[in-house]
């Protein structure tokens, strides 16, 4: 796995919407339009994640370049100029101006809800969909927790998909925390700690 850089975008934002495009939960955010405008828009999206994070350098490709994941330190991620600016931009081409408030008081929610401190926050993972990725599944799982030990950091994540959840405890990971967004939407708060392994073969 190696840190991304400008050239990934095309291949990024084209797993990123491969992966999400049928995601209720992740397209909910989207103005409804034509399909073409929705795919469009879509795309958009795939690319604010990847440009809201490649400045502080947490956006990661797999070795064949057929997945991606986003992790960082959370205390990396601060407002600047080109953040607001990015913001702003999705407002009015992704998301709608009507939307926008209700949006940004759920993330706002969600920001209250992760603790304080310095933790490594796991944001985005996808696998392009047309190729088998369990080794790109792998690679992110064994990178993203050898850099949680080598750090000695603890890894945090949210999932609003039940049996993602499953998944995450499979590895390691405990459930701190749930919140109700909506009759449709549960968050699930998901916690890893780097010392996981040598305390489950103790």
């Amino acid at each position: 796995m190696r840190k991304a850089t400008k050239a990934d975008r095309d291949r990024a934002v084209e797993i990123l919407y491969k992966a999400y495009k049928d995601n209720p939960t992740f397209t909910w955010v989207v103005k409804k339009s034509t399909p073409e405008e929705f795919e469009k828009r879509v795309k958009l999206l795939c690319g604010f994640l990847f440009d809201s994070i490649l400045p502080i350098g947490g956006v990661y490709m797999t070795s064949y370049n057929d997945g991606i994941c986003m992790i960082y330190n959370i205390n990396d991620k601060k407002n600047t100029l080109y953040s607001w600016y990015l913001q702003i931009n999705l407002a009015f081409k992704v998301i709608g101006l009507n939307r926008a408030l209700e949006i940004m008081n759920r993330e706002g929610t969600i920001t209250k809800m992760r603790p304080k401190g310095n933790y490594l926050y796991f944001w985005v993972l996808a696998a392009d969909p047309d190729v088998k990725g369990f080794q790109d599944m792998a690679e992110i799982r064994d990178e993203t927790f050898k850099m949680s030990i080598d750090l000695n950091l603890p890894i945090y994540a949210e999932t609003t998909v039940d049996r993602n959840v499953i998944m995450y405890k499979r590895y390691g990971f405990e459930e701190y925390d749930t919140w109700k967004a909506n009759n449709e939407v549960t968050v699930h708060f998901m916690k890893r700690e780097p010392n996981f392994e040598a305390e489950r073969n103790k």
